[in-house]
C-alpha cells in the first residue's frame, strides 16, 4: 500500500482523507442506516468511514493500473522462509535451523519476536517474525507457523544426526524442501479438492499422483495470480471464518474459553497461555469450518483489528474486499 513519509501508515480512517491527508486515501462510507453504528442525539447519523489506503500501482506500461504481489506466487513454503533471500537470511541460524524465541518456562519455542510490526497488539509491543508478516494476524494462524517452525527444526537434528559432515547450508535447503514438499501436498491433496471438489480436479489435472513424478512443468506458464482473482474471487474463504478459535484439551474435550477473534488480532502474547498452541491445533484439527455463502461472522465485519479503548475503530473486512476488488 501507499505509505506515508518514514514508511508510516497513511491515517485515511477521516471521510475527507482524499483531500486532507493523501490522495491515495480511499475511506468507505458507512450507510446512514447501518445496523452497528451509532445515531446522533436526536437521531441524526453520525458520519463515519472506514480507512482504505490504495495500493501502489505496479504496471510498467500505460493502461489500467495494476498492483504488485509482495509474497511469491509459487507454493514454495514462503510463509515460513520468506519471499526473498534477505528474508530469508534473517530468519535463519547456524545448524540449518531458523531462529527461535526460547519459551520463558522451558517450554517448545515459538517464531522469534519483534517489537518493530506496526499493526502489533499484544501488550508487550512484540508480535512474531516470519516468512510473512502476518504470522500474528490471528492465534490460529500464529499456531500453524509456530508447527512449521518446530518441524524445521525437528527434521534439521534429525538430517545432522544421520550426516553429520553436512554443512549449514546443505542442512538448511535440505529441511526447507521436504517441509515445501509437506506444504504442497497439503495444499493439492487436503486444500484443493475441498475447494474445487474432484470435477474439477480432475479436469485440470490437479490431483496428486501415488507414485512417480510430474513431468508436465510448464516454466514458460506463468504463476502468478490474476488481479481479478486475488483482489475478488479469492475472497470467498472469507465466509468460512468461525467467530472464535476452539480450544481442545489433549483428550479433544473442549475447554473455556475460546478465543474470540476479536481478542486475537495481531496478539501474541496469548500463545504463551499454557499449551495454547496444541490446544489451538486440536481445535482447527476437530471444529468444522463455516460454509462458503453470503454470511460473515461480525468478528469481521464489524470488530476487525480493532482497538478496545477506541470504540467503533474495527473494520469490516467485506467492504474492504469490496473496495479492493472495484
Amino acid at each position: 500500500m501507499h505509505r506515508g513519509p518514514d514508511g508510516k501508515i497513511l491515517n485515511c480512517r477521516d471521510c475527507n482523507s482524499y483531500n486532507s491527508v493523501h490522495p491515495e486515501c480511499w475511506p468507505i462510507s458507512v450507510p446512514q442506516e447501518d445496523a452497528y453504528y451509532p445515531v446522533k442525539n436526536g437521531g441524526a447519523p453520525t458520519s463515519y468511514c472506514l480507512p482504505f489506503t490504495r495500493s501502489l500501482p505496479g504496471q510498467q506500461n500505460l493502461g489500467p493500473r495494476e498492483q504488485l504481489n509482495q509474497n511469491s506466487a509459487f507454493i514454495d513454503a514462503s510463509q515460513i522462509y520468506g519471499e526473498n533471500p534477505c528474508k530469508a537470511n534473517d530468519l535463519r541460524v547456524p545448524g540449518g535451523k531458523l531462529n527461535v524465541t526460547l519459551h520463558p518456562r522451558g517450554m517448545k519455542p515459538f517464531p522469534p519476536q519483534i517489537n518493530f510490526l506496526r499493526e502489533c497488539r499484544s501488550p508487550s509491543g512484540h508480535c512474531f517474525y516470519a516468512g510473512d508478516p502476518r504470522a500474528s494476524e490471528h492465534p490460529g494462524l500464529a499456531a500453524m507457523h509456530t508447527i512449521f517452525l518446530r518441524q524445521h527444526n525437528y527434521w534439521a537434528e534429525e538430517l545432522q544426526r544421520v550426516n553429520p559432515t553436512w554443512s549449514d547450508e546443505k542442512l538448511y535447503q535440505e529441511t526447507r524442501r521436504i517441509l515445501t514438499a509437506v506444504n504442497q501436498h497439503m495444499v493439492y491433496n487436503e486444500l484443493v479438492p475441498a475447494i474445487l471438489g474432484p470435477t474439477m480436479v480432475n479436469a485440470y489435472e490437479l490431483g496428486l499422483q501415488s507414485e512417480g513424478y510430474y513431468s508436465n512443468y510448464d516454466p514458460s506458464c506463468s504463476a502468478g495470480a490474476y488481479n481479478e482473482f486475488s483482489t475478488a474471487a479469492f475472497r470467498f474463504g472469507h465466509s468460512m471464518v468461525r467467530p472464535y478459535l476452539s480450544r481442545m484439551d489433549h483428550k479433544y474435550k473442549g475447554m473455556n474459553p475460546h478465543v474470540q477473534l476479536r481478542d486475537g488480532f495481531f496478539n501474541s502474547d496469548m500463545m504463551y497461555d499454557g499449551l495454547m498452541v496444541d490446544e489451538l491445533m486440536r481445535g482447527l484439527l476437530s471444529e468444522p469450518i463455516e460454509e462458503v455463502d453470503p454470511f460473515v461472522t461480525n468478528e469481521i465485519s464489524n470488530h476487525l483489528f480493532e482497538d478496545k479503548k477506541k470504540p467503533f475503530s474495527g473494520l469490516d473486512l467485506i467492504s474492504l474486499n469490496l473496495n479492493r476488488g472495484r
